[in-house]
C-alpha cells in the first residue's frame, strides 16, 4: 500500500442463470483519470487568474490613456490657446512697433504654438485609435493621399510643390490608422521641402519579390 487515494470505477451487473441470479463486479482503476481532471481544472483557474490580471492591467490601461487624454486637452492647451492669443493680439496691435527681426521672432512664436496643436491633436488622435480594434477593409491609398494633400496645400496656398501620385493604389487595412501614419509622412515631406528650389513629392508602390512597397 502507498497510502495515497486512489479512484475506481465499480459498475454491477445482475442476470438470471439456471442456478439463479448472479452478480457480476467491473471494478476499474480511473486514478489517473482523475488526477488529470484534476490538473486540467487547476490549468483552467490559473489560466482564468491570468485573464482577470491581463483584463485588469488592460483596463488600468486605458484608465490611465483616458486621465492623460483629458490632461493634455485640458491642462495643455489652455496655456498653447494663451501663447497663440496673445501672440495674435501683439501681431494686430503692435505689430508696427517691431522692426523685420521682431516680427520674425513672433512669426516663429506662432507657428511653434501652432505646431504644438497639431501634435497634441496627434496624441489625442493615437490614444483614441489604440482602444478600438483595428479593421481590415479595402480602401484606395491613392484617394487618402490625395486628400491629405489637398490640406496640406490648404494650409500652405503658396507654397509651390510638384505632387505626383500613382493612381489605383488599394490595400487591405485601417483607413484610421493608415490615415495618421500618411498624415505624418507627407507632413514631414512637406515640412522638409520647404527650402528647397523645385520641391517634388512622390508616392507610389514598387514591385519587390513577392510584395508590394509603398515609397514616399
Amino acid at each position: 500500500m502507498t497510502g495515497k487515494d486512489a479512484w475506481f470505477q465499480a459498475r454491477v451487473v445482475a442476470y438470471d442463470t439456471p442456478e439463479g441470479v448472479r452478480i457480476v463486479w467491473l471494478v476499474r482503476n480511473v486514478t489517473e483519470q482523475k488526477q488529470a481532471e484534476e490538473e486540467i481544472r487547476t490549468l483552467n483557474a490559473l489560466l482564468e487568474q491570468r485573464v482577470q490580471k491581463r483584463t485588469n492591467q488592460l483596463q488600468t490601461a486605458n484608465e490611465e490613456l483616458e486621465a492623460f487624454s483629458y490632461s493634455v486637452s485640458h491642462d495643455l492647451r489652455a496655456p498653447l490657446r494663451a501663447v497663440d492669443g496673445y501672440s495674435t493680439m501683439l501681431k494686430e496691435g503692435y505689430a508696427y512697433k517691431l522692426d523685420a527681426e521682431g516680427k520674425r521672432y513672433l512669426a516663429q512664436i506662432q507657428n511653434a504654438s501652432q505646431r504644438m496643436g497639431l501634435l497634441i491633436d496627434d496624441l489625442l488622435e493615437l490614444s483614441r485609435l489604440s482602444r478600438k480594434e483595428p479593421q481590415r477593409i479595402l480602401f484606395s491609398l491613392s484617394d487618402l493621399a490625395k486628400d491629405i494633400v489637398v490640406n496640406l496645400q490648404t494650409q500652405e496656398s503658396d507654397r509651390q510643390i510638384e505632387i505626383s501620385i500613382q493612381p489605383d493604389l488599394e490595400v487591405v487595412g485601417d483607413p484610421s490608422l493608415l490615415r495618421v501614419a500618411l498624415d505624418n509622412l507627407l507632413g514631414n515631406a512637406w515640412k522638409f521641402t520647404n527650402k528647397q528650389s523645385q520641391p517634388k513629392i512622390s508616392f507610389g508602390s514598387m514591385a519587390r519579390k513577392a510584395s508590394k512597397l509603398s515609397f514616399l
